[in-house]
């Protein structure tokens, strides 16, 4: 009855919403449906997408949030209107390669699913701006967001990284950078060249040091670092005239630099279990 409603009613509609509907499957003949721009399908138990789906090269919004996905077809790199994609809270163990032909895509959502490694393609992705990745299995193959230009939010928590690629010193329209909970044990000096970066979440990671080079960071806002094996900090840190927030707590931390604790930039300042010493250093 709910397909007999589309194909009758809905035929020449531009947006279509059938959230939290228990579907199982769609129709081949969804494909018709070629004047779409919104399709919201999210809350639904789909196990996959018909080929026909490509058929519906006109949508902007695709909404497949919460569903059973284990696979996407090859096909979808036609829907190339397509500008927002959520896939979070599915089974995908893989994104295929077809994802680059998406070339006005500026959000794409694809946390908490199984992902263990990235397309080469996703690279060509020049309009997007807004990456969520968290909640992953992600190992390798990732430098290659290094060429997403136009990226300002970027989300990789709670994955399985080791290091933060090279290539991403290219990230210059970075805004927000979110490493929370990885393996991650070495912050470069290439981190000062993302210059446009507010925010920064290296919490739960294995750090044990923080470059000099990040006092370059100058619209650098907030600076989480909790969770880590930090002993010592630069000095730099204070001349980062906009930081607003700086979590260091559960790391081991001896003192804090005075210069640090008598910022008057500075709106907190967390430090706790740490091994701070009472006397102040030489």
């Amino acid at each position: 009855m709910v397909y007999y409603l589309i194909y009758i009613n809905y035929n020449n509609s531009e947006i279509l919403n059938l959230e939290k509907n228990k579907l199982t499957f769609l129709p081949r003949e969804i494909g018709n449906l070629n004047s779409l721009k919104l399709l919201n399908l999210s809350n639904n138990n789909l196990k996959e997408l018909p080929q026909t789906f490509s058929n519906l090269n006109q949508i902007k919004y695709l909404n497949l949030y919460l569903n059973n996905l284990k696979v996407l077809p090859d096909e979808i790199g036609n829907i190339t209107q397509l500008e927002y994609f959520n896939l979070d809270n599915n089974f995908l163990n893989k994104i295929p390669e077809s994802i680059g032909k998406l070339k006005k895509l500026k959000k794409l959502h694809l946390g908490k699913n199984k992902i263990e490694a990235l397309p080469y393609s996703i690279s060509s992705l020049n309009s997007l701006e807004y990456l969520d990745l968290l909640w992953n299995k992600i190992k390798t193959n990732y430098d290659q967001l290094g060429s997403l230009k136009s990226l300002k939010f970027l989300y990789l928590s709670h994955n399985d990284l080791k290091e933060i690629p090279f290539s991403f010193q290219k990230l210059r329209n970075l805004k927000v950078l979110d490493l929370f909970w990885n393996k991650i044990k070495i912050l470069p000096k290439t981190i000062s060249s993302l210059e446009s970066i507010e925010y920064i979440n290296l919490w739960g990671n294995q750090l044990k040091n923080i470059p000099e080079s990040i006092g370059k960071l100058q619209n650098l806002k907030e600076l989480i670092l909790n969770g880590n094996q930090i002993k010592f900090l630069p000095e730099s840190l204070s001349e980062i005239k906009n930081l607003k927030k700086l979590l260091l707590n559960n790391n081991k931390l001896k003192f804090i630099p005075i210069n640090l604790k008598n910022s008057k930039n500075l709106g907190e300042l967390s430090d706790q279990w740490n091994p701070i010493s009472k006397k102040e250093p030489f």
